[in-house]
């Protein structure tokens, strides 16, 4: 046994609240520890790539402990610990293994990183041990943990082939589910052009620091969460009036940038896509190339199916429980998805993206939805010239459900394919406090329940606009807009689930 020192608490104080097992992680078993091993000069095991060839495993206790081996692309906890604690870990070679353990060693510190099936273990001098592993917590417990429950989740990068084109598409699986008995429920966020998944994923210093949220709420409650990467399309926008009349900037160059097949893309009034010609003139050649080799537009209807199916059969998603929540062009997205897989998914979201081609053909299930916007969102502002005073780009907080021009915009892309009656709604004003710094924002919330069709009697649809905000994706951190959408959509989703 080695007393682990008082100072380890001061310098680990992410870690210091749980629980120390003063034990010597290499007893028993005649396993070496990783200095043994590392002087002996063998050769280490390297990390393999968990693929969408996996066999179904419907025991995620099994599954849980396979991930565990880290035998997977990106192993999130050695990152996490080497991000959390540059002094200590901040240089960590490649990912070994030594008997029982799966460890990184910073040569610059001299201090470990390893784990087992069931505990986190130190060596060097971060422990005052520069020989004998040292058991700091069990996994379990410091898994479960909020404060240290994102060092525990798995990232994978996964790639498929979807009508000949290479997919991506980032899967985040947390403590949570690797222990959970039985299925898990999914979220998709789909990022909005001109973006990327590792943005909603875990953010960027530039664009959406510290991502969606829907990470952080997936190590909650304990759900799959699934980022998208959409494919860059070549295609002419009518931006400045959406009314067919292509002036101005608008006949200069075309817009080469994420983007996906939902919405107008493809409409030729407002967004055509280039001709062949037109891909081969870009000025960068090797774009020009990619889009050559890819179909004008991305198959992402095929995209999204497989993506479902690999989830239930590795990750043991639940079928009945699977969600989608889009941003911008992502919205528009998951308004297609409402129409045109409404029997895959049990509720859905669109942010600040209202869907144009919505209204055809009527699905076989009405799908709960959210539409959220923004009151100050200027590609939003623009369209409503009946109740929005041209001094004031705002759209209104006040009761509007009953406005045609309202109701032309944001309703019935939505109600329509669902065959709600626009005429029976509720307006409730609504005043949201961020639970982290009790600042405030302001809803205007539009509720329409009825149905002509008889449907389903969930059938449901909520037009929010939320006060103050811009075209973003608000998180509710600080510096940010107050209002936490990941956290209020996720309570929105729990509510559904298919038959």
């Amino acid at each position: 046994m080695i007393p682990m020192p008082n100072s380890v608490a001061a310098r680990l104080p992410g870690w210091a609240s749980l629980p120390l097992v003063l034990a010597l992680a290499a007893c028993g078993g005649g396993d070496e520890p990783p200095t043994a091993r590392a002087a002996a000069g063998a050769t280490t095991a390297s990390v393999t790539t968990a693929t969408a060839t996996t066999a179904p495993v419907p025991d995620l206790r099994r599954r849980a402990t396979a991930m565990l081996q880290f035998q997977i692309q990106d192993p999130t906890f050695f990152d996490e610990a080497a991000a959390a604690y540059p002094q200590f870990f901040g240089h960590l070679g490649p990912t070994q293994t030594a008997g029982r353990y799966t460890y990184r060693h910073d040569a610059t510190t001299g201090n470990y990183l390893a784990l087992t099936d069931t505990e986190i273990v130190l060596m060097g001098p971060v422990v005052d041990s520069l020989t004998n592993p040292v058991t700091y917590a069990r996994l379990d417990e410091f898994c479960a943990r909020p404060a240290t429950a994102h060092f525990c989740g798995t990232k994978q990068v996964k790639t498929i082939n979807v009508s000949g084109q290479d997919r991506q598409f980032i899967v985040y699986v947390p403590w949570k589910a690797y222990k959970a008995e039985g299925t898990v429920p999914v979220v998709f966020m789909l990022h909005g052009t001109g973006q990327n998944a590792e943005t909603f994923y875990g953010g960027s210093p530039d664009d959406m620091p510290g991502g969606s949220g829907w990470r952080e709420l997936a190590d909650r409650d304990g759900f799959v969460a699934v980022f998208p990467q959409a494919l860059v399309h070549c295609f002419w926008e009518d931006a400045d009036g959406r009314d067919g009349v292509w002036t101005g900037a608008n006949t200069t160059k075309p817009h080469t940038t994420t983007k996906w097949a939902g919405g107008a893309l493809g409409d030729p009034t407002q967004r055509p896509l280039c001709t062949p010609a037109e891909v081969a003139a870009l000025q960068d050649p090797a774009l020009a190339a990619q889009l050559l080799r890819q179909p004008q537009l991305a198959d992402d209807l095929a995209f999204f199916d497989r993506m479902v199916a690999l989830l239930i059969q590795d990750y043991g998603a639940d079928r009945r429980r699977v969600y989608a929540s889009g941003f911008s062009n992502g919205g528009e997205f998951t308004g297609r998805l409402a129409v045109e897989r409404s029997t895959t998914y049990a509720a859905l979201a669109a942010s600040a993206g209202r869907t144009e081609d919505i209204g055809q053909p009527l699905p076989p299930r009405s799908v709960p939805f959210v539409f959220s916007v923004g009151e100050r969102d200027d590609r939003a502002t623009t369209l409503l010239p009946a109740v929005t005073p041209p001094q004031v780009p705002r759209l209104p907080l006040t009761d509007s459900g009953a406005d045609p021009t309202f109701q032309a915009v944001f309703v019935k892309p939505f109600s329509d394919p669902k065959k709600l009656n626009e005429s029976v709604y509720t307006f409730t004003p609504y005043t949201y406090e961020n639970p982290d710094d009790q600042r405030t924002s302001t809803l205007g919330i539009h509720t329409y329940s009825t149905t002509d069709a008889g449907l389903r009697t969930t059938d449901v649809l909520h037009v929010a606009v939320v006060g103050e905000l811009f075209h973003s994706y608000p998180t509710g951190r600080t510096g940010s807009h107050p209002f936490k959408m990941a956290e209020v959509l996720w309570g929105f989703f729990q509510k559904y689930t298919l038959p």
